[in-house]
């Protein structure tokens, strides 16, 4: 029997509510009727009970492919299209079948809003108000009138608005029905819409405000022409003297809209949406307190690596120190600054930290910095681990993952002191340290030998002698190493000490307890340093050990290990860090930053942005630049 019209339904694993359209369909079908369902490639393959439905299933490539395939496979007088998560109404078929009789070219349905959620809609069609939407899904087309038009494949978003458009609905007889035909459900979760509207469809929003289109204009028809292959393009403007440039995009008069790209003059009523951040490694650290061991991992890290990928480093709440320092080298991202951040590789620094919710990533590799104790337990697959030292891997009970020393810094440092500690006072996983470090300084105290002792710590050591020093955490403590005579390190427990193997490779001798991972780090006792013990005599000490400086990691294989690793990919290098500024206090104020207040006419330097914020504030007065 003759068709005289074919529904098409492009479908991707939306079961139930497919169910429940095909059922207030299967009530109304007739053999005059055909419905085609196109399955893009859903993971599950759509199955049905009803014999008049017709499945197509293809690999998945979009809903245009899906819905060309169903075009080519219609054989109906009449086409129409119904997405897979919507709704008709129940005599959908009989009055679309009652309208064609009159020959029209299209058929506008009156249609609304299926749930109560979401946006709501309710465009009720008649003869002088037609429809200003662009879906396809509300209009029913005569096959002859398509022709051989298509949808445009390139597009995974808009589609319906180009290929309605492409049709130019002007030079068709136009018909309609005024009763409500098409339910759209408004309160879908991760829609085609809402991840367009974040920036994640390879189509775009780009919208120009050009006030006069002067027909001289032949540049911006090109552009836009061009554009129109992948993206959706919107052209606001109060005069166009070039008709052309409605196959290309849409035009109106200028109203509120997001956009994720402006051109043309500025328009106040343009929404610009921030754009995903797409790199090839992205480092995800929480916080941090002051520069322990992870962040001398992370800076050395980018420091060593950004040649060979395009780093980001993504936290919940750096200090300022912490992120100046990470700035010339890489992109410093705090949480919540990009509504998506697409990256190849994610390296998390902390084992049970949980993945951002907003981070889409190809591969996940935990780095793991500590030993294994009762609160500290794998909760990612070992296979995924990344092990800062062999000790750290054999403290967690396996031998899957893999063990990549820390990255070393290749900077020429500068020096300074005598006895230097750089730890954090009060952390538990150090064990007792505090114990070990009063119990030196009166061993050095009762044997008579001077010394000053700076430990760099956020936290006091209560009992510390006057000449125990605390000074707060600095970004490189190798500029006061170079010039001590031993590193203290008095932890009970570490994984990969980092501080250690800084002063080894300097040639600055170390003190420390007997733990595990000494050995592994290259340390023999009365060698490069001493083991502290209860009856040590402290004597020795006056005569510090030289040694030939040497670095435990060799770089250029542990480099070649993380390429190994990440893959190939080839960076953009498209970061240039901010310029700093000098500038010149004009009004006393608390400095955040350098956490000091400042008093006018003092000259420092800082980072640009930073520079005209203070500006604005009339606080201080850029010199330079």
């Amino acid at each position: 029997m003759k068709k005289i019209l074919s529904i098409i339904i492009p479908y991707y694993n939306t079961q139930k509510y497919t169910n429940e359209l095909l059922s207030v369909l299967d009530a109304q079908m007739s053999e005059d009727i055909e419905v085609i369902l196109v399955d893009d490639g859903s993971p599950e393959p759509f199955k049905t009970s009803f014999p008049w439905l017709k499945i197509i299933r293809q690999d998945h490539a979009g809903s245009s492919t899906a819905r060309n395939a169903g075009l080519d496979a219609a054989a109906g007088e009449y086409i129409a299209f119904i997405d897979s998560d919507d709704l008709v109404s129940k005599d959908y078929l009989q009055n679309i079948k009652d309208q064609a009789q009159k020959g029209a070219d299209y058929i506008e349905l009156t249609w609304k809003s299926l749930t109560t959620s979401g946006m709501q809609f309710n465009c009720k069609v008649t003869n002088t108000e037609p429809l200003r939407n662009p879906s396809v899904c509300t209009r029913v087309f005569k096959r002859s009138f398509i022709g051989t038009l298509r949808f445009n494949v390139k597009k995974d978003i808009a589609e319906d608005e180009d290929f309605t458009r492409h049709l130019d609905l002007s030079r068709g007889k136009r018909d309609f029905i005024s009763s409500y035909m098409y339910y759209y459900r408004t309160d879908r979760v991760n829609s085609k819409s809402k991840e367009y509207r974040r920036g994640l469809s390879k189509t775009k929003r780009i919208v120009y405000y050009v006030p006069v289109v002067d027909p001289e204009r032949v540049e911006l028809l090109e552009e836009i022409r061009e554009l129109d292959k992948q993206h959706e393009v919107i052209l606001f403007c109060n005069e166009n003297h070039i008709p052309e440039l409605s196959r290309y995009c849409q035009i109106s008069k200028p109203f509120r809209i997001w956009a994720h790209e402006l051109r043309g003059e500025p328009c106040w009523m343009v929404e610009i949406m921030k754009q995903p951040l797409k790199t090839q490694v992205l480092i995800y650290i929480d916080t941090l307190s002051g520069y322990d061991g992870i962040f001398t991992f992370i800076h050395n890290f980018c420091l060593q690596m950004r040649d060979y990928y395009d780093i980001a480093v993504l936290h919940d709440n750096l200090g300022a120190r912490q992120i100046n320092r990470l700035r010339p080298l890489v992109r410093v991202v705090k949480s919540g600054e990009y509504p998506v951040i697409i990256c190849d590789t994610l390296l998390m620094m902390r084992i049970r930290a949980e993945i951002p919710k907003d981070i889409q990533y190809k591969q996940l590799y935990q780095v793991v910095h500590c030993t294994h104790d009762v609160t500290r337990e794998l909760i990612r697959n070992p296979e995924q681990c990344v092990f800062v030292s062999e000790t750290s891997q054999q403290s967690f009970n396996t031998d899957k993952g893999r063990v990549i020393y820390n990255l070393s810094n290749p900077e020429k440092p500068q020096k300074k002191l005598i006895l230097i500690s750089t730890t954090r006072i009060g952390a538990r996983d150090k064990g007792n340290q505090e114990k070990w470090m009063l119990r030196l300084a009166q061993q050095l105290h009762d044997q008579q030998i001077n010394f000053i002792w700076l430990y760099f710590s956020e936290n006091k050591l209560i009992g510390a002698p006057d000449n125990m020093i605390r000074v707060d955490p600095v970004p490189d403590v190798r500029d006061y190493l170079r010039h001590a005579d031993y590193l203290v390190h008095l932890s009970e427990n570490e994984a990969y000490c980092y501080s250690i193997t800084e002063a080894l490779s300097m040639g600055v001798p170390v003190i420390a307890l007997d733990i595990p991972v000494l050995q592994e780090l290259g340390f023999k006792d009365k060698k490069n340093g001493y083991i502290l013990r209860d009856d040590m005599d402290c004597k020795k000490l006056l005569s510090v050990p030289r040694f030939k400086a040497f670095h435990i990691t060799d770089d250029e294989r542990a480099v070649s290990s993380w390429c190994n690793l990440l893959g190939d990919s080839v960076p953009l290098h498209d970061y240039t860090p901010e310029a700093r500024v000098m500038v010149k206090v004009i009004d006393t104020y608390k400095d955040m930053e350098l956490d000091r207040v400042l008093s006018p006419g003092e000259v420092l330097d800082m980072w640009r942005d930073r520079a005209e914020h203070l500006k604005e504030l009339k606080l201080v007065e850029i010199l330079e630049g």
